[in-house]
């Protein structure tokens, strides 16, 4: 196909004159277009500026001449230096080089096409016929051409609103139905105007903002020049509509291209009720030419705080070690404003850190502390806070946490205990463990271990305590020779707080005993010692006859203790004992299945937590082992030989007291 454009084209065209078929007549050419260069645009674009129409010729050298046409308004005519290619001619837009017209929203394209007068030529292919709207060489939208309502006017509509200002190439093509699809085209150039430049300072689209206070209306507005000195494009007014009404705005002293005003939307003058919810916005800057660009928006006003709320752990609760606290996010119209999260635990308050020991995830915010660093209290005051992003406070939320910062005193070898009854009397002083093996003690192979778990929890400076309570399920007995430490110090503090190794070690759970049974509360002059804890002045009681044993009388334990301040809190626990077992105050452990032929020390130690964490150890036990095997280990033959230390030099973790333990029944 053959391309040529009206830049080619001379300012000749061939005539024929009437009834002269063969003879060939040169006839005068038009005037060009005014040239473009004339008022310098501010991006240059290619146009073509043919001149009107006129007569054409050819010479007798017997070469091709250009072809013509005639125009009354827009370009002028089209032509090819192929006489036969069609003849184009834009009709509007007109050309210009100056934007003393412009467009707006739609540029509107008429294009005159019509078959070559010359000898040869083909009809016009309408289906060919095409609009073009060009930026430079790049193509920003075409068209084909429609038939108008005059013949063989072709026309063509953008809509040229997201066309950026300035001036634009509009070109008009068709090809005629020869074989070689010659074709003829013309190009016009035209100015697309949007109006003054606009950027939006505040409030953004979608943005939020209190109606309590005064909101802040502010627009950057600068002239968006066509052309050097474009004096058209000087902004001429500013208009401010929000929520349907008029605002005045008015430039800055100090910087005449921003607009600034504030709207108290709490004011009754104004708004007789304060307005909640999504509020239209319409800016809008006209120039000198009369084009006006708006900009059309919404934000919303929000004058609720977000409604917060402490959803773990919940108020009252018993906290220690490491606490999550999980805070519930709500929806909120502005959305939450996370760099405004913060926490305050009594007097202290820890902001929201995306690098420190804060998570968030949908819905919910976690702020992770250690209780242990809040100064060893016996409470601790909770309260949140956070804004959204329209600067609305939370009502906050608030929770009172007690503090449990220790863990539970373990003992396999507990000092002995007296009872205290409702008639002020103690009993007689008693192992609350019952027979289960003592220090350095010699033992067979089979034997029923117990341990004490002994609850403890931070004073609150008066007699009602805050305790986690021992987690029932986390109480373990282990054992091991004496080849290695057993219970060791893991945090540098010298004293014994852990079991070395714990997960490779045999071991035992051990379950609580249900509290049962009833001490000796019999005359003090007759109490069998020792006097642990000492009698004092408390007085002995009026049975002459022991409580029989538990178990139907099969049991070692006359009565099985609870904590002294607590009374649903069991301190006494076995392996699992079964309910109508002669072993039912707990089930013995074989040795011999953990070290078979083995006969001599061993050492055991028990670990518990509490219901928040804190880890509680026992002091080793070590027993000598004398079971079935011939012969005696030198533990059970020397009875100068000293318990091995089964630690590793730590020293010994929290006991009760040497001098036992007085407890209400």
């Amino acid at each position: 196909m053959y391309r040529v454009t009206r830049e080619t084209i001379g300012p000749w065209r061939l005539c024929l004159g009437a009834g002269l078929a063969a003879a060939l007549v040169a006839c005068g050419g038009g005037s060009d277009r005014p040239p473009t260069d004339a008022f310098p645009t501010t991006r240059p674009q290619s146009s073509s500026t043919n001149g009107s129409g006129g007569s054409a010729g050819e010479d007798g050298s017997g070469g091709s001449t250009n072809a013509g046409g005639s125009s009354s308004s827009g370009g002028s005519g089209g032509g090819s230096d192929i006489p036969t290619a069609p003849l184009v001619e834009i009709i509007a837009p007109e050309d210009a080089s100056i934007p003393d017209a412009v467009h707006d929203a739609t540029l509107d394209v008429s294009c005159k096409v019509t078959q070559s007068e010359a000898v040869g030529a083909a009809p016009l292919d309408p289906s060919t016929v095409v609009v073009e709207l060009l930026d430079g060489d790049e193509l920003v939208d075409s068209q084909a051409g429609a038939e108008g309502d005059e013949s063989d006017v072709y026309e063509a509509s953008f809509a040229v609103q997201n066309v950026p200002s300035g001036p634009i190439t509009v070109r008009c093509s068709a090809t005629d139905t020869s074989p070689d699809a010659v074709e003829g085209s013309d190009e016009v150039q035209a100015f697309l105007d949007h109006g003054p430049l606009v950027t939006v300072i505040a409030p953004l689209p979608a943005a939020a903002e209190s109606p309590l206070g005064a909101v802040v209306f502010e627009y950057e507005v600068t002239p968006d020049e066509l052309a050097a000195d474009d004096a058209g494009a000087a902004v001429e007014m500013v208009e401010l509509t929000v929520k349907g009404q008029d605002f005045e705005i008015a430039p800055l002293q100090d910087d005449p291209n921003v607009y600034r005003t504030t709207i108290d939307f709490s004011d009754p003058t104004i708004f007789p009720e304060v307005p909640e919810g999504s509020v239209s916005v319409a800016f809008t800057a006209t120039n000198a030419r009369g084009i006006a660009h708006a900009e059309r928006y919404d934000f919303l006003l929000d004058s609720t705080g977000p409604a917060i709320a402490i959803a773990s752990p919940g108020d009252g609760a018993v906290v220690g070690g490491t606490v999550n606290l999980v805070i519930a996010l709500p929806e909120d119209a502005s959305g939450i404003n996370l760099d405004t999260l913060e926490v305050q635990l009594n007097d202290t308050t820890y902001p929201y850190d995306p690098d420190g020991t804060w998570a968030i995830s949908e819905g919910e915010a976690v702020f992770q502390f250690e209780a242990a660093a809040l100064g060893g209290g016996a409470q601790i005051t909770v309260n949140v806070r956070v804004e959204d992003n329209a600067g609305n406070v939370s009502p906050g939320a608030s929770s009172l946490f007690y503090l449990d910062e220790y863990g539970p005193i373990v003992m396999l070898d507990p000092p002995n205990f007296r009872a205290l009854n409702s008639n002020g009397q103690c009993s007689y002083s008693f192992d609350p463990l019952g027979s289960s093996p003592n220090q350095g003690a010699r033992v067979d192979s089979t034997e029923v271990y117990r341990a004490l778990v002994w609850d403890r929890t931070n004073s609150a400076g008066g007699s009602v305590l805050h305790m986690a309570g021992a987690d029932r399920g986390s109480v373990q007995l282990f054992i091991r020779k004496p080849d290695s430490p057993l219970v060791v110090d893991t945090t540098g503090d010298d004293v014994c707080d852990d079991i070395a190794d714990a997960d490779a070690l045999a071991f035992q759970d051990l379950a609580p005993l249900g509290a049962d049974g009833s001490p000796w509360f019999g005359d003090a002059e007759e109490d069998p010692g020792p006097d642990v804890p000492p009698r004092g002045e408390c007085p002995g009681g009026t049975s002459a006859n022991p409580p029989n044993y538990l178990c139907d009388d099969e049991s070692d334990l006359r009565t099985v203790v609870h904590h002294s301040t607590e009374p649903s809190e069991s301190v006494v626990y076995a392996i699992a004992p079964g309910q109508d077992s002669p072993l039912c105050k707990g089930l013995e452990w074989e040795l011999t299945t953990v070290f078979p032929g083995y006969e001599g020390w061993v050492c055991l130690a028990a670990r518990a937590f509490d219901e928040v964490g804190n880890r509680g150890v026992s002091k080793p036990l070590a027993v000598c082992v004398d079971g079935p095997l011939a012969g005696q280990p030198s533990c059970a033959t020397d009875l100068d030989e000293a318990p091995p230390d089964c630690t590793d030099e730590c020293n010994d973790p929290p006991e009760l007291p040497a001098g036992g333990v007085l407890y209400e029944r």
